[in-house]
């Protein structure tokens, strides 16, 4: 059975309505792992200092962006989370488009939304669009 990975609302001007977002497509890749060739165990990633050449420990490592050849502007944390959107749980749709006009690079993996609560609510919307679609 499908569990819902994410729960919110969608909203259409005044209406609004509660709604479950589902993947698409189970992942059912394998992923594979390093491992040393002498006795099989995990490897494990190590950051080297390539100057000391030693390793850095992670909490004396920053980020940091190259603003010219080997000149770099260190961002905190905190200057990231400055930038991150507000959470939400809403959607607000505020315009329809073709399929074909959206860019494949937001079309990493597929989901689909059901019903959240009214189920009459939701199936009234599906109809909708679908007799908009076959205009």
């Amino acid at each position: 059975m499908l569990r819902a990975i994410w729960k919110a609302s969608i909203q259409f001007g005044p209406v609004s309505m509660l709604v479950k977002l589902y993947p698409a497509v189970k992942d059912i890749r394998r992923h594979s792992h390093l491992l040393h060739d002498q006795d099989r165990e995990r490897l494990q990633q190590c950051m080297v200092c390539p100057e000391e050449d030693a390793v850095v420990d992670q909490n004396e490592m920053v980020k940091g962006y190259e603003v010219h050849e080997s000149e770099y502007v260190v961002v905190e944390p905190t200057d990231l989370d400055a930038l991150e959107p507000e959470t939400s749980r809403e959607i607000q749709v505020m315009q329809f488009v073709e399929a074909g006009q959206v860019d494949p690079r937001y079309l990493d993996r597929a989901y689909f939304l059901g019903p959240g609560g009214d189920e009459q609510m939701y199936v009234d919307l599906e109809e909708s669009l679908a007799r908009t679609r076959a205009k």
